[in-house]
C-alpha cells in the first residue's frame, strides 16, 4: 500500500527558527526540554482526491499562516 502525505515544510523550517529564537530570547530553556520534545514526529497531512485542490491552494499557490509562539502545535509523538 502507498500513501500520499504532505510534511509541512513551511512549518518545519519556521518552527526551527521559532525554537531557536525562543531559546535566544529566554522564552525556552533548552536545558529543561524533556527528551520527548527534543526530537519528535510532527503532524503530516494526508492527501487524496477529496482535499488535493485545497492542499494546492493552501501550500502551493499560497502560504499558510502559523502561530509561531505555539512551539509544539504540530507535535505528534517523541522519536524513540
Amino acid at each position: 500500500a502507498a500513501a500520499t502525505v504532505l510534511n509541512d515544510s513551511f512549518w518545519q523550517g519556521g518552527m526551527g527558527l521559532a525554537l531557536a529564537n525562543a531559546a535566544r530570547t529566554g522564552k525556552l530553556n533548552v536545558k529543561k526540554i524533556d527528551k520527548a520534545h527534543r526530537q519528535y514526529f510532527a503532524k503530516a497531512i494526508g492527501v487524496d482526491q477529496s482535499n488535493v485542490n485545497d492542499i494546492i491552494k493552501q501550500y502551493v499557490d499560497g502560504t499558510p499562516s502559523y502561530d509561531w509562539s505555539d512551539l509544539y502545535a504540530n507535535y505528534v509523538r517523541a522519536m524513540e
